[in-house]
């Protein structure tokens, strides 16, 4: 419902899950596991990082999509 309303106002900001993920890949790493969708969700918040999308809510990485897809999702 947040995507369709276009509602990113932060409930959990993508950059608490981005420090999340990081710790988590630092720790599978230590021990030898392969994490590759994690890789690609942390890509998708890298960017949402370099497009100042950081402190919008998880909703919010539909922007990534709308972007390389050239769409919009929801309402306008």
């Amino acid at each position: 419902p947040k995507i369709i309303a276009r509602d990113y106002e932060p409930g959990a900001r993508i950059a608490v899950h981005r420090k999340d993920i990081l710790n988590a890949k630092s720790y599978a790493h230590k021990l030898g596991i392969d994490l590759p969708v994690t890789d690609v969700t942390l890509r998708i918040m890298d960017w949402m990082n370099d497009n100042g999308y950081i402190d919008i809510d998880q909703a919010g990485m539909i922007k990534y999509f709308e972007d390389k897809m050239d769409v919009t999702v929801g309402k306008k």
